[in-house]
């Protein structure tokens, strides 16, 4: 099993806000995919919409790495 420290002790016992967390980012992701075709490159709301899609995937990279950790504890 892996090996935790008391970081992942701590998040662990949050997995419960992290599916909620999930279920918001998948919401977020749905209504920026929907809203990019209506944008145009090189427009201040375009510009959002990127930054937007990094925050996204980084937020998600995050919360699925912390769930995979916490689902390989040891109980």
């Amino acid at each position: 099993m892996v090996d935790t420290g008391p970081l992942f002790e701590t998040l662990c016992a949050y997995q419960d806000v992290m599916r909620g967390l999930v279920a918001l980012l998948v919401v977020m992701t749905v209504l920026l995919v929907f809203s990019l075709p209506f944008l145009e490159p090189g427009t201040g709301p375009y510009a959002i919409a990127v930054v937007d899609i990094v925050l996204l995937v980084g937020a998600f990279v995050v919360v699925g790495g912390t769930s995979v950790v916490c689902a390989r504890r040891e109980p």
